[in-house]
């Protein structure tokens, strides 16, 4: 085992996350700096708030100028399901990443109704199974809660 393996299963070990799992390393680093409890189970919310985990949180990442994604929404007979993904977290979140980097430059919030309302007027439209958000529409949309 080299190095870079060993240091991996450490953390992977040290913080009793699946650091293999997509986005789960960025997950980690958005929850660490907002003072949230990350949620390690798969296909569930990303993040609960550290004082009541009630509070559900969901992260969407990108690098600047980019949008983050929910995968697996369907329009069809699993659009609520799908919708269900928004409508469970109080906050969605947009951290923006610097380019090949681990480092946030920006966060931004928007509130779950808002998020949710133009989810349902885009989810009938959509080909893919995708939604985006972008940087520009959390601008629009939400407020920047923490820069570098």
């Amino acid at each position: 085992m080299n190095e870079f393996e060993r240091r991996v299963l450490e953390l992977q070990d040290e913080y009793d996350i699946d650091l293999a799992l997509p986005g789960r390393i960025r997950e980690k680093i958005v929850s660490d700096r907002l003072g949230h409890v990350l949620v390690t189970e798969k296909r569930s919310h990303d993040a609960e708030n550290a004082n009541d985990s009630s509070i559900k949180y969901e992260y969407l990442t990108c690098k600047p100028g980019g949008a983050g994604s929910f995968d697996r929404m369907y329009n069809d007979h699993r659009m609520n399901r799908s919708l269900e993904r928004i409508s469970r977290n109080k906050e969605i979140f947009l951290a923006v990443f610097k380019n090949k980097s681990f480092n946030i430059l920006r966060i931004y919030s928007v509130p779950m109704e808002v998020m949710l309302n133009d989810a349902k007027k885009r989810l009938p439209g959509i080909n893919s199974n995708l939604i985006s958000f972008s940087e520009k529409w959390f601008q629009l949309n939400g407020k920047m809660i923490w820069e570098v």
